[in-house]
């Protein structure tokens, strides 16, 4: 039997990034999923919002993934695997008490935004 460092159970984004992450330490990593795709809730798949075309299921995560520490470290490796993120500099928004915001990768821009709101405390969405 080969030699195991970690034992990751489940193979959503969050085991995905650890697994790689633990693996370029050297580290031997197994990663278990009881499902036939790995990914967890995050997928590609054909569905019935626009037949024809293909969605990325649960994609808000993507935005956080690029703008994160993990993404950067295994930045070079996923381009090798052929993946490419065809960003916007408005990747995601959110919608609260106060209004909608469109956050973007510009600091001043999303600063803009929440002044528009009042600042973030305007925008507090968790039911009082």
């Amino acid at each position: 039997m080969e030699r195991t460092d970690v034992i990751i159970i489940g193979s959503g984004i969050n085991a995905l990034v650890a697994g790689a992450i633990l693996s370029k330490a050297d580290n031997k990593v197994l990663i278990c999923e009881r499902n036939s795709e790995p990914g967890g809730a995050i997928k590609t798949a054909t569905t019935a919002t626009l037949p024809g075309f293909t969605h990325e299921l649960l994609s808000s995560w993507h935005p956080l993934f690029v703008g994160g520490p993990a993404y950067a470290e295994l930045k070079a490796d996923l381009e090798a695997h052929g993946l490419v993120y065809l960003n916007t500099d408005k990747p995601t928004g959110v919608v609260c008490r106060g209004g909608s915001a469109v956050l973007s990768t510009d600091l001043q821009a999303t600063a803009g935004e929440f002044a528009r709101l009042g600042g973030w405390r305007s925008m507090d969405i968790h039911a009082q």
